[in-house]
């Protein structure tokens, strides 16, 4: 790997050190970058794809972090409708600038954001 790919790499583990997590990761046979909190494999980043193995709000906006970081803004979910529902909820309620290219995804993004302006219109008045 080229001294750029460690650079980052490191960067995203110092940065959840910042915020007292106890974050590290370990290298797979297949290569994956495998990150666990407190010793427990929590996101699971394969090259292509960054895969919630432990599906809790705090480790999906980690991977929300880390996809940004990794592939830019436009992301495409995939896995359950629940899933997705989630991870889009929590991205509109933490004000995350992205792109869901998955239609499923971008239709609820849409729906609740829609939802969330009118609400805040109207508690403004």
């Amino acid at each position: 790997k080229s001294q750029d790919d460690k650079d980052n790499t490191f960067k995203y583990v110092d940065r959840y050190q910042e915020f007292r997590l106890n974050i590290t990761y370990d290298i797979d046979n297949q290569g994956n970058i495998c990150y666990k909190l407190n010793d427990q494999l929590i996101i699971k980043d394969t090259g292509r794809k960054l895969e919630v193995i432990r599906n809790t709000d705090d480790n999906i906006k980690l991977t929300l972090d880390l996809a940004l970081t990794k592939f830019g803004t436009k992301l495409e979910l995939t896995g359950t409708t629940e899933f997705r529902q989630r991870v889009v909820e929590l991205a509109v309620k933490n004000n995350y600038k992205v792109e869901f290219i998955d239609e499923q995804s971008r239709l609820y993004y849409a729906k609740i954001s829609n939802a969330r302006i009118i609400n805040t219109k109207t508690i403004s008045r």
